[in-house]
């Protein structure tokens, strides 16, 4: 999947006039590289309505399909689970689960950073203090046994 492309496609109205094209115009002809290969074959796709501006299709590469899914299931299927975003009243760019997981990668990435951030401050203030690493007393783990969340001791 790629969505950051220098293709745009128009149609023309009846008056002659190129506008953006409707949501899910599929475009799997000419421009595209393999598209009787069920095996190997590219698309793009156009989901979601443009209000604004210039409408921003999404390229499709499917390198090996060995699933039983024909190209018209797997085209379809993409276009049905851009619907399925909740975070979205209507049909988003991308796959709901490829949002999904740039949002998880995302949440730790600033995670890891906020974290590395608080070790790096806390080596500071241990030197500050004239305290060396391994001097450090281990901080003790939360007792989870009290903890509202645990309902069962393995113990």
């Amino acid at each position: 999947m790629n969505k950051r492309i220098h293709q745009r496609f128009f149609y023309k109205n009846q008056n002659g006039q190129l506008e953006n094209p409707p949501p899910g115009t599929l475009i799997d002809g000419q421009i595209v590289v393999s598209s009787k290969d069920q095996e190997e074959f590219d698309f793009y796709l156009v989901p979601q309505q443009v209000t604004q501006g210039c409408c921003l299709p999404t390229h499709y590469y499917v390198a090996i399909n060995n699933s039983p899914l024909t190209q018209e299931h797997i085209k379809r299927l993409t276009y049905d689970l851009s619907h399925f975003y909740f975070n979205w009243s209507g049909p988003i760019k991308v796959p709901a689960p490829c949002m999904y997981s740039h949002k998880i990668a995302e949440l730790f990435m600033n995670l890891s950073k906020k974290a590395q951030r608080a070790y790096n401050d806390e080596k500071v203030q241990m030197k500050k203090k004239g305290i060396e690493e391994n001097e450090a007393a281990p901080k003790k783990l939360p007792d989870w046994e009290g903890s509202k969340y645990v309902t069962k001791s393995f113990n």
